[in-house]
């Protein structure tokens, strides 16, 4: 049957030649492993590259993903709906720790123009406010420039990366690398499907209530 495949999302397209780098140093782990003699226990396979021979350019699938054993997760905003359809799948996630995404979040926000559209202050607006009441939390829903990391860490904090149960972070890349090969796969679906089927309960509860008021 082969090493279990563990997808990597796409980090050439939001990461740059920062993206390759990152990609050429795990296969040199891997290479390093192999030479070793311990061979790491699982192939990865990086989307949407082109590099060494690799083409993962084409489109996949749902069927696809279900065949892959888990995912690495680079976010680069803070809602991602490939990231709510895996897990609704059951699929381990694994992600960087809160520390190393606030660094790639604000860095990303002080030196690109690109990716976390949501936080940056190019959508900055009015916030309505027909009671006179101060904005209740400690920061605007934007990041300005020259804000630091205060603001990206309380709104990271707040996303489904950090909020939802049954994920996994890894602290650097061979700690990524040691965080799948220990993986409990089975016991983390488990957690995922009981989660998933408590959020849709909770979910058709709501909009029975909102419909039943609009109704009225």
């Amino acid at each position: 049957c082969g090493k279990p495949r563990v997808m990597v999302t796409r980090i050439g397209q939001w990461a740059r030649v920062s993206g390759v780098a990152l990609l050429e140093q795990t296969w040199g782990m891997f290479e390093q492993a192999r030479k070793e003699g311990r061979p790491l226990p699982f192939e990865l396979v990086f989307l949407s590259i082109r590099i060494r021979g690799a083409d993962t350019n084409k489109a996949v699938t749902y069927p696809d993903f279900a065949k892959f054993h888990a995912c690495i997760f680079w976010p680069w905003d803070v809602m991602m709906l490939m990231f709510n359809e895996l897990y609704t799948m059951g699929m381990p996630l694994l992600l960087p720790h809160r520390r190393w995404m606030v660094h790639l979040v604000t860095h990303s926000l002080t030196h690109t123009e690109v990716n976390w559209w949501h936080l940056r202050g190019s959508v900055a607006g009015g916030l309505p406010d027909p009671s006179g009441i101060p904005f209740p939390l400690p920061f605007q829903p934007w990041v300005e420039p020259g804000e630091g990391v205060r603001p990206v860490a309380f709104w990271y904090e707040l996303t489904d990366f950090m909020q939802f149960p049954h994920l996994t972070y890894f602290e650097s890349l061979p700690d990524m690398l040691e965080r799948v090969r220990t993986l409990d796969v089975p016991s983390i679906r488990r957690g995922m499907q009981s989660f998933n089927q408590a959020t849709f309960r909770e979910s058709i509860a709501f909009y029975r209530r909102a419909a039943l008021e609009l109704l009225r």
